[in-house]
């Protein structure tokens, strides 16, 4: 788990969604298994990053959040090459100019 938060902020692509950021990965309430919250840079997602009231993350737009089964992303994030990023004092990549850096190829 820890290997998918040191990525947050970072991009990836959708298949038939086009690109996001990747905001939160663990458990959402009443949901099995664990997710990635991301927030689509058009606003064409699902929600605002809020699930059933409880808000995980913030979104772009009032509708570009989109929570996806962590298992169905996990090889889209393992592709992300966080080495030379900027990172916070948690360990997460800075949301900066420099997130092109933290793309998967």
């Amino acid at each position: 788990m820890d290997r998918y938060q040191r990525k947050i902020g970072c991009f990836i692509q959708i298949p038939n969604l086009g690109r996001g950021q990747l905001k939160y990965v663990g458990p959402v309430d009443t949901k099995a298994g664990m997710f990635a919250g991301v927030d689509l840079l058009a606003n064409i997602g699902k929600n605002d990053g809020s699930f059933m009231g409880k808000k995980y993350f913030q979104t772009e737009y009032p509708q570009s959040g989109l929570f996806i089964q962590l298992q169905k992303v996990a090889s889209l994030i393992e592709k992300i090459d966080i080495a030379n990023l900027e990172k916070n004092d948690n360990g997460t990549a800075i949301n900066t100019q420099k997130q092109i850096y933290c793309e998967a190829h």
